[in-house]
């Protein structure tokens, strides 16, 4: 869980680069999945930026908090509707969250 001069952990920067093999190596090796950075977002609000909805689907089922708020007071699924991202809005309430 140590942070970068950003904020982020391990954890953050293997969600921006998509390593699904080393987010669970974080995950369970006791890796915080709701640690904020800087401003706020998780490494969940920064993979619902992006269109792999399997890494979403990982981290809710691996306690992400959906209902988590940044700095701006953005929600995970904010994050995706912003982007217009029908795939992981889907994702995000398959998994049976509430929000």
């Amino acid at each position: 869980n140590k942070e970068n001069k950003e904020g982020e952990t391990p954890l953050h920067r293997a969600c921006s680069w998509e390593h699904l093999d080393i987010i669970k190596v974080l995950v369970e090796n006791g890796a915080d999945i709701n640690k904020g950075n800087r401003i706020g977002g998780t490494p969940l609000h920064g993979v619902c930026r992006g269109n792999n909805k399997y890494l979403v689907k990982y981290l809710i089922e691996n306690g992400g908090d959906v209902n988590k708020k940044d700095e701006q007071g953005k929600t995970p699924l904010l994050e995706a509707c912003n982007k217009n991202n029908v795939e992981i809005i889907k994702t995000i309430f398959e998994t049976g969250v509430n929000i």
